[in-house]
């Protein structure tokens, strides 16, 4: 065995020097695919403010193209492992590299050549829209692609290139056969230093927790840039993984069909609570009084999405486990919801909840990405002249925010490269830029901005695992007590650092709500701040103990001169009776897609709340939509839940309005899908940056 390894390490060490060659020759390849979309697509007056930026973006797209690279010439390093104990001719593994790096270089190229072909007809690299070739008449599309796209001189050049680089990995793999060093030690080295350096490059040379990633190519303000980073086998990777267009799209009526009704109109009638002839989604939309202090004086109003903000973890607040921060002492000055449910378990479930109404997700990563959908949050604030922000602390890379909530209505769409640039001593975490700083980015934009009132969707990344903090932070006490040891599933360590990291978002929050109380904007400044989902990896959580499984608190701190008389904090609500409530609270005579109630109207009495669309929750207990479970509020043990007798009108009552609920926002949504994938808003580069 050791006389077959010492021979076959003369192989192994050929290998290794043409892999490397064949990387070298690839990058400078990619590179090359680079400029010409640079020089075919940007524009000079455009770009040059954006010198550094570009620069950056040939530096991070080095790093994408060496993820593509080396996932596609994976075979290499396997074949160098084999050859260590399968004894193969030198002619043999020249023929087979030979023959594999020709294919995969095929491969490669018609992947960049025809998302650069794509990109020119739609404005981005591959997205959902190129299954249109499966899922649309794929006769007519290659009919339009034979027409509008040069396909003789696409093919002849895909010949010529194939026929010229055949000969050059020949080339290289002659020049690979170098002596290999004598020793059978130095060649195991540089054996299993090859492998590490290769994992290491699959990773797109990311040292985080995770690897490299679509999030990592939001760079600059300018999308153009952006997209630079990418190329087509990204492009297509990221594609085919967000292609969920049979889990978004669906048929409307077979949709109410599932909750139980006969038809969408029964499922309109026991939503609305009045007789409903025919469903029509005009008939979600609702309007808020006329008011003229609204007109005059238009608040601004904010809206905070903080990562994992348990309500849980807010009861477990104490001087020894201080899990408020400054946040304690504003809790005062809000009403406070504690019976309040978040619409997912998933952040990008909740968030697109909240921003569209959508029952259905993720539609950012569906072909439906690019709609612009009536149902946005910020349209009814775009329509009353409010300037539309959408802020975050992420990468708006992450699940294509960066396309799908520029199409919702948003003036502007920022996320961590504009916070890390414009917030002086912004840091950053494994998620994105810490709490603090966008909470600093936030007050200076509501200071700042005098010719309209904002209207501000908000989200932050900072309580998310692995728990990063600023290296400056200094924590309030987080003590965990003997008896709340014991309830513990999870590691005390990792434990403490997501008490902490919770900490410090609400003190991040506290010191936010503080700065504007005590400034000019707390009389005309409205902000609602919930949670995306709790944490549920530290506690075990059974059916007693639903609502505290999936409550998220919400605050909302309304000035004096906006406030109403009285609010009952403690009725059941969820992130649908969000925005309904600031609607009411903000604008005059203003049409919105209805989703809930206003928490500060009188209808918010007897409202129930509801979770991932199948736990409904009001003041007589608990119905699960799916398995027709009924739970009662046990009376020995307030929060939690107990079976409910058989036969229990009142929770009978909850489902049908929860299932009502459902199947109406899933007809909503699918009549509004149903009218297909939005084209793109323009025809050129320019015009859309």
């Amino acid at each position: 065995m050791k006389k077959l390894i010492r021979f076959n390490a003369d192989h192994v060490f050929t290998i290794v020097q043409y892999t490397l060659l064949v990387y070298v020759l690839m990058v400078v390849c990619f590179a090359l695919y680079r400029t010409a979309f640079l020089l075919a697509y940007g524009t000079a007056a455009e770009l040059s403010p954006y010198r550094h930026d570009l620069c950056l973006a040939y530096l991070v797209g080095a790093r994408f193209d060496t993820a593509a690279i080396t996932y596609s010439w994976a075979l290499l390093p396997v074949v160098a492992v084999t050859t260590l104990f399968v004894p193969l001719g030198v002619g043999v593994i020249k023929r087979l590299l030979s023959i594999y790096s020709l294919v995969v270089f095929v491969g490669l190229l018609i992947v960049n050549t025809v998302d650069f072909y794509f990109f020119k007809f739609f404005q981005s690299h591959f997205n959902n829209l190129v299954f249109g070739i499966v899922d649309d008449d794929t006769r007519a599309v290659l009919k339009s692609v034979w027409t509008d796209y040069p396909v003789i001189g696409i093919l002849l050049f895909w010949v010529t290139a194939g026929v010229l680089f055949s000969r050059l990995f020949t080339r290289l793999l002659a020049v690979s056969a170098v002596a290999p060093p004598k020793s059978l030690f130095l060649k195991m080295a540089v054996l299993i230093a090859f492998l590490a350096w290769y994992i290491f490059g699959m990773r797109g040379y990311s040292l985080g927790l995770f690897p490299l990633q679509y999030s990592d190519s939001i760079i600059s303000r300018n999308d153009f840039i952006n997209t630079l980073t990418f190329n087509g086998a990204n492009a297509l990777q990221l594609a085919l993984a967000q292609h969920t267009k049979d889990t978004i799209a669906g048929d409307a009526r077979a949709a109410v069909a599932g909750y139980g009704f006969a038809d969408p109109a029964a499922a309109f009638s026991a939503y609305l609570g009045k007789p409903v002839a025919t469903a029509d989604t005009a008939l979600l939309y609702e309007t808020t009084a006329a008011s003229r202090f609204l007109q005059e004086n238009k608040p601004n109003v904010v809206f905070i999405l903080m990562e994992s903000m348990s309500n849980h973890y807010l009861g477990l607040h104490s001087p020894t486990l201080n899990l408020l921060g400054a946040l304690e002492k504003e809790l005062p000055y809000c009403y406070l919801f504690r019976n309040f449910l978040s619409a997912t378990d998933g952040t990008i479930g909740s968030l697109e909840n909240l921003l569209v109404g959508t029952p259905r997700s993720p539609i950012s990563q569906s072909v439906f990405m690019r709609r612009s959908l009536p149902s946005s949050v910020a349209l009814p604030y775009k329509r009353a002249g409010y300037q539309t922000s959408f802020i975050t602390g992420s990468k708006l890379g992450w699940r294509n925010l960066d396309g799908f909530v520029r199409r919702q209505y948003f003036d502007q769409v920022l996320g961590s490269n504009v916070l890390a640039e414009e917030v002086p001593g912004a840091t950053s975490g494994e998620w994105g830029v810490f709490d603090e700083y966008l909470f600093n980015y936030l007050y200076r934009q509501l200071s700042t901005a005098h010719d309209k009132p904002q209207f501000i969707f908000a989200f932050t990344t900072s309580n998310h695992s692995p728990f990063d903090l600023p290296a400056d932070y200094q924590p309030y006490p987080v003590n965990i007590s003997d008896s709340l040891r014991k309830t513990l599933r999870t590691a005390e360590k990792i434990v403490k650092k997501n008490l902490t990291a919770y900490q410090y978002a609400n003190d991040s929050l506290g010191r936010f709500l503080e700065r504007i109380r005590n400034s000019p904007l707390g009389k005309n400044t409205i902000i609602a701040v919930t949670g995306d989902h709790n944490v549920r990896q530290v506690f075990t959580y059974d059916d007693s103990t639903w609502l505290s499984q999936f409550s998220v608190p919400l605050l909302l701190y309304v000035p004096e001169a906006y406030g109403t008389a009285s609010v009952n904090t403690n009725i059941f609500a969820s992130h649908r009776d969000i925005f309904p409530t600031l609607y009411h609270l903000s604008l005059s005579n203003a049409a919105y897609y209805n989703t809930g109630v206003n928490l500060c109207g009188p209808r918010a009495a007897g409202n129930f709340a509801i979770h991932g669309f199948n736990w409904a929750m009001d003041d007589k207990g608990c119905a699960v939509l799916n398995s027709g479970l009924r739970y009662c509020w046990n009376p020995n043990r307030p929060g939690r839940l107990m079976p409910a007798d058989s036969a229990s009108p009142a929770l009978d009552a909850l489902a049908l309005r929860a299932k009502a609920y459902c199947a109406v926002m899933q007809y909503g949504i699918l009549q509004e899908l149903a009218k297909g994938p939005a084209e793109p808003r323009v025809t050129s580069v320019q015009q859309r940056r």
